[in-house]
């Protein structure tokens, strides 16, 4: 339900910088798929990613970087 407002947001955009909400919104749209049909996916993942430092950190500072390449477009060019 959230991917609903964010996909009209870009729909009929730039096609430079349109395709940066409509792939994160896809991203998401089939990991929630695939985590409800195989909840026990999920938990493990969770898991994995909240054991070690090395697993998190990385995450962490790729999602910081999207953010910030999303803040920066629409400043640039929305």
């Amino acid at each position: 339900m959230v991917a609903a407002p964010l996909l009209s947001a870009a729909f009929l955009q730039e096609p430079v910088t349109r395709l940066l909400i409509p792939i994160w919104c896809y991203i998401v749209i089939f990991l929630s798929i695939l985590w409800i049909g195989k909840p026990y996916l999920y938990r493990d993942m969770v898991n994995k990613i909240c054991s070690k430092p090395a697993w998190w950190t990385p995450l962490c500072l790729g999602g910081m970087a999207y953010g910030a390449a999303i803040l920066l477009c629409a400043i640039l060019w929305w």
